[in-house]
């Protein structure tokens, strides 16, 4: 379930701290640069651009998105989820962390409770659940 969740293509999202005042603004401001990326590809493919002007404008662009997630990001979150969030292949790079590093990311990302079924007729067994 966590590397599934980490290989969505949001998952940059779980790095944000929600608690920041500003972050409705950052998102909006985000959303917009990401939008004007689209439309470069768009405008070049149409050949309103020459090749050196889509190129300088998401070198930039892609500067000033960095920018944006980095103030967005929850430093912590980031220390912990941030290698799997950028990974090409997040399994591979699950795998490759130690046990409690995986933890950690588990620990960020989830609640772990233990139930005890019970049963009359084989004896209490505990069932983890990941909320």
């Amino acid at each position: 379930m966590i590397v599934a969740r980490l290989s969505r293509s949001d998952a940059a999202d779980l790095l944000v701290d929600e608690q920041r005042s500003n972050v409705a603004e950052l998102r909006e401001e985000l959303s917009a640069k990401r939008a004007r990326l689209d439309a470069l590809a768009l405008d070049f493919a149409d050949g309103l651009l020459t090749r050196s002007q889509p190129q300088t404008a998401t070198q930039r662009l892609r500067s000033r998105i960095g920018e944006i997630e980095a103030e967005m990001a929850d430093t912590a979150r980031a220390d912990i989820l941030g290698d799997l969030v950028r990974a090409e292949d997040v399994r591979e790079a699950w795998e490759a962390l130690g046990r409690s590093r995986q933890r950690a990311v588990i620990d960020t990302l989830a609640v772990v409770r233990v139930r005890l079924k019970l049963s009359s007729e084989n004896p209490p067994s505990l069932i983890p659940v990941i909320v």
